[in-house]
């Protein structure tokens, strides 16, 4: 059984592109029913949400979770993975809009391959594939081909297919990782332990074009990717040396592009 896991955060069940992909198909279609579950896992940190998604939710069968507020991505995959019983998992953003054979793609893609443990579809943003990629350390860059040796392969959340004995070998997700480069993470200890995964024939567009970019949710998200980069570099050597260079990026990249300084400010808070 093939549990899908959509993570909501300040969004309503029903305005979800990834739960419209969804439920586009199993209107059209029974064949995979008793082959999926589908749960929320609620991470939103206005009171407005809960009782609406939890209707939302139950009124079309699926299961819901809140524990009412933003626990971070690390801990909500963590909560359902050790509390649920299934064979795969797939993680989904709420902003995926799922190719319509995504569903049955998947099934066949783990029926066909279960001996391989990672299954990731072609991730596409502004017309450009960002997923599958390749990773280097701090460095993620696009490739034209797709087929990336596991060894410098890396994929964002969603839409990854990973089956449970993963985390019975690597551990869970770190849960110092709150939001930030939880993807590369994982993968980062995924390809220290196996040696391959499968690209899906399916894909997944991400619509970035509503992710606000204003100067104090900028610096608010700024501070949360600076915690999550000090304990992802904490794997390399000379990590404290990477976390300082590409902190530094960052903060000189925002500061130009909103025409401030209070970005420096980030040097010197915890």
């Amino acid at each position: 059984m093939i549990l899908f896991l959509i993570v909501l955060y300040n969004e309503t069940y029903n305005n979800s592109d990834t739960v419209k992909s969804i439920k586009e198909y199993l209107n059209n279609s029974s064949e995979t029913k008793n082959e999926v579950k589908f749960v929320v896992f609620d991470n939103s940190d206005k009171e407005q949400y809960y009782e609406l998604n939890q209707k939302q939710v139950s009124d079309n069968n699926w299961e819901y979770i809140s524990l009412k507020q933003n626990i971070g991505l690390s801990k909500a995959y963590n909560y359902v993975i050790s509390r649920y019983e299934f064979n795969w998992i797939c993680l989904l953003d709420q902003d995926s809009r799922l190719s319509i054979n995504f569903i049955p793609e998947t099934i066949k893609s783990v029926s066909l391959n279960s001996r391989v443990l990672l299954h990731v579809p072609k991730v596409y943003a502004d017309n450009k594939v960002i997923s599958p990629a390749i990773l280097k350390k701090l460095k993620v860059k696009s490739s034209i081909d797709y087929e990336i040796p596991i060894e410098k392969m890396t994929a964002i959340n969603s839409g990854m297919v990973i089956n449970k004995k993963v985390f019975s070998n690597i551990g869970l997700y770190n849960e110092r990782i709150f939001l930030d480069l939880v993807d590369h993470n994982f993968i980062l200890n995924f390809r220290s332990n196996f040696s391959s995964y499968i690209l899906m024939e399916n894909s997944i567009k991400q619509d970035f074009s509503e992710v606000t970019n204003s100067k104090e949710s900028s610096f608010a998200r700024l501070k949360i990717y600076k915690k999550d980069l000090k304990e992802y570099c904490k794997k390399f050597k000379f990590g404290y040396l990477y976390y300082l260079s590409f902190l530094l990026y960052k903060i000189v990249k925002q500061n130009i592009k909103h025409k401030t300084l209070i970005f420096v400010n980030l040097l010197f808070v915890r």
